[in-house]
């Protein structure tokens, strides 16, 4: 019995592995991300008859679910349900029938970022766009198996190497080294975290404890305009102000809704002798890499 790990050319799934060495990976699509001396094979998630045989030759122990559609705006279309709720939901079904422990990146899109204190684990859900419906859908299935190993981790504003500049950071690094302008939103609050502090801590909580929510994030809750301004400044720039514009939600103009507040706490961690990642260090552990 070995772990697994979905979607592993991805972000998260590219920092899982370079902490679980005997980890087999599975990719989709680009594998430009893939670590070299890795074992690593190509599964679709959504073709349910192969994920069956893929779990019936392979009986993981620890399955790390970082597979999934991440793009916000681009889940409005309903088609998206095939990966992230289809999709995942056979991966599921199957760490059920083989007994293997199923770890669920979820997301602080599941809540409707009204709050005006960070979220904590047991708090209700209502998210406000698709994206953030299609987690709540799998958490609930999490949650309503009997007997299914699980932990479900939510996170935000993930940040990390990736074969595409997907992600907040990069995209900011990318305009900035560029000396392009880019238009960041004032009113959207989080508490990013580096992918390899994530993943470490991940499999910390799964090598510890099953059957629980916890909300694993950055120690610091930022603005997304804050944040950009910080990166700038590390990345050397004088005067970032020329270069990061600070608008409202509603003047982005993006086609899904984004919860206000998407900040979560991590206490959860602290009280289970788990530090908070330092979202300080992390980002410049990314910088430097």
């Amino acid at each position: 019995m070995t772990d697994l790990v979905i979607g592993a050319n991805g972000m998260v799934g590219n920092a899982l592995m370079s902490y679980l060495a005997d980890a087999i990976g599975t990719f989709y699509t680009s594998t430009d991300n893939l670590l070299s001396k890795r074992k690593y094979e190509y599964l679709d998630i959504t073709e349910k008859e192969k994920v069956n045989t893929f779990f019936e030759t392979h009986k993981p122990k620890r399955v790390f679910l970082a597979a999934a559609n991440p793009h916000v705006d681009g889940c409005e279309n309903p088609n998206t349900d095939k990966v992230n709720i289809r999709g995942v939901s056979s991966i599921l079904e199957n760490c059920d029938v083989h007994n293997s422990q199923f770890i669920f990146f979820s997301s602080s899109y599941v809540f409707d970022g009204k709050s005006q204190t960070p979220y904590k684990p047991h708090d209700a859900t209502d998210p406000i766009n698709r994206y953030g419906r299609q987690k709540e859908t799998i958490e609930k299935t999490i949650l309503h198996r009997e007997g299914l190993q699980y932990l479900i981790i939510r996170t935000v504003g993930v940040f990390g190497k990736e074969g595409r500049t997907k992600n907040f950071v990069s995209q900011v690094v990318k305009a900035v080294l560029e000396f392009k302008r880019i238009h960041v939103p004032l009113d959207q609050t989080m508490n990013p975290i580096y992918a390899m502090d994530l993943a470490k801590t991940a499999i910390h909580l799964s090598d510890r404890y099953s059957g629980e929510i916890f909300h694993v994030s950055g120690n610091h809750c930022v603005s997304k305009y804050e944040f950009a301004i910080k990166i700038a400044y590390k990345l050397g720039v004088k005067n970032p102000h020329d270069l990061i514009v600070g608008v409202k939600s509603e003047d982005m103009k993006q086609i899904a809704i984004r919860p206000a507040n998407g900040c979560l706490d991590c206490n959860t961690l602290q009280a289970h002798a788990i530090a908070i990642p330092n979202l300080e260090k992390g980002l410049e552990k990314f910088l430097e890499s």
